[in-house]
């Protein structure tokens, strides 16, 4: 039977083998987006026009880890870069959207293996060798 004949623009079984590109996919400075959206997942999902449930399929598809813990990533990684300009950690664990100072060093000495009232005022970021982050880290 043909696909058209029965209404539905994709084959039988629903999978198309041209999809066409959606909004998430034309998206390429993912990391600026979640900036702006304050780590939030919901925040991000209204910024990229769709539903959080759908954002967190694209992001487990497209970044290999769900979403609290890749916007973790990112955050931990921007602390490194505001720490080593010299400020304080408690000041880096507010900016970056975290509620407690202990969440924040809790989530950085996992995933640095050093506490963040330790890293060099050096204006540098992390080395390129540094370890991926854990998928264990919870996203509170």
């Amino acid at each position: 039977m043909d696909p058209k004949q029965n209404g539905s623009p994709l084959p039988p079984g629903g999978q198309s083998s041209a999809i066409p590109k959606g909004r998430l996919q034309r998206i390429t400075d993912w990391e600026a987006i979640a900036v702006q959206a304050c780590y939030s997942s919901t925040a991000l999902a209204q910024y990229c026009g769709v539903s959080v449930r759908h954002l967190q399929r694209h992001i487990r598809s497209t970044q290999g880890q769900n979403l609290g813990n890749w916007l973790n990533k990112l955050r931990i990684q921007h602390s490194y870069a505001k720490l080593s300009t010299g400020c304080t950690v408690k000041e880096t664990a507010y900016s970056l959207g975290f509620k407690q100072v202990s969440h924040f060093s809790r989530l950085f000495k996992k995933h640095y293996g050093f506490s963040p009232s330790t890293v060099p005022i050096t204006m540098e970021f992390p080395p390129a060798g540094n370890p991926g982050f854990p998928n264990s880290i919870g996203t509170h």
